[in-house]
């Protein structure tokens, strides 16, 4: 815009056929006013070739920055395509550790384990049985178990007191 400014006022200062002495110029006198419109012509030529510089080096920076850019994207595609290698490796062996680890369940499971499984429930059937026939000691009268006998009695006993508070209670209420 300025440099659009300094032409324009070049061009006005110019001095023309029919200005300052009808185009008789006194000799050996330059007018004064020339000196400066060519020293305005001189800045403006070097504001060009400055601008033109200017344009040279952003086309240039333009372009390195494009193929800059150019660059990182083919990085970036680059690695998004190990990363998608890579999850299908990690996928594929995580499936193959798992495939592995229900082999060994089913062979552990299947014989030995199976055989260990089994003497391990009979060891516990044995020792619950044992308990338990000692909770059921038979009477020679072959009426009631003592554990039987034993849960009747303390639910008569809870009974008794239940109804024994109740009746404090209500005897309290009376009063």
């Amino acid at each position: 815009l300025l440099h659009r400014y300094a032409k324009g006022v070049a061009q006005v200062l110019k001095p023309s056929a029919g200005e300052f002495g009808h185009g008789l110029a006194l000799p050996g006198k330059a007018p004064q006013w020339s000196t400066d419109v060519r020293s305005t012509k001189a800045q403006d030529d070097a504001a060009d070739a400055a601008l033109m510089v200017l344009q040279q080096q952003q086309r240039e920076e333009e372009l390195k920055i494009g193929r800059v850019c150019e660059h990182y994207r083919k990085a970036l595609a680059e690695e998004h395509e190990r990363w998608f290698q890579v999850q299908g490796t990690v996928t594929e062996a995580s499936l193959a550790t798992r495939q592995q680890e229900l082999e060994v369940a089913k062979r552990h499971y299947t014989e030995p384990g199976r055989v260990r499984l089994n003497v391990a429930v009979q060891e516990r059937y044995a020792a619950f049985a044992l308990k338990l026939a000692q909770l059921q000691t038979v009477d020679n009268s072959g009426s009631t178990t003592s554990f039987e006998a034993d849960q009747e009695k303390k639910q008569k006993d809870y009974t008794n007191n239940a109804r024994e508070f109740l009746l404090r209670d209500m005897r309290g209420d009376w009063h």
